[in-house]
């Protein structure tokens, strides 16, 4: 998610209140005390974003270690693991705009887990470019 938000702090900088529909970031959290925090973060933030709660999970962190220009991570996906490819199919038959994205980004992690959410929204989208990152929990 922080990809989304420096992008919507950034677009916010330059565009003002048209910024507020440019990013959405798609994704699963726990019905736990960081996923209210996040839902609360996001609000102040004004980035649109719809995210799945699951249940009895907890929401996922990375904890980062940097050792002189090295760095290194743990990810606790939990909540990601359990993300489900409908809520994509939800959101793209909700929201058409979506189908006209110019850019995605998408995480190894999401990857890795949950290449049929990642196929439903590479298939129904017209035309992107497709950015990611290539952590992922086997590193």
């Amino acid at each position: 998610m922080n990809t989304s938000r420096a992008a919507n702090y950034y677009l916010q900088a330059r565009l003002g209140e048209e910024a507020s529909d440019k990013i959405k970031t798609l994704g699963s959290i726990g019905d736990d005390e960081a996923g209210k925090w996040i839902l609360q973060k996001l609000k102040e933030e004004k980035l649109n974003a719809d995210l799945m709660v699951i249940e009895n999970s907890i929401t996922g962190s990375c904890p980062v270690t940097v050792v002189e220009g090295d760095r290194t991570c743990v990810a606790i996906l939990d909540a990601c693991e359990n993300y489900k490819a409908t809520h994509i199919e939800k959101v793209l038959a909700e929201e058409k705009d979506l189908t006209k994205v110019k850019y995605m980004y998408t995480t190894g992690f999401m990857l890795e887990i949950n290449k049929e959410a990642c196929q439903i929204m590479y298939k129904n989208v017209e035309s992107f470019s497709l950015c990611y990152n290539l952590a992922s929990e086997h590193c």
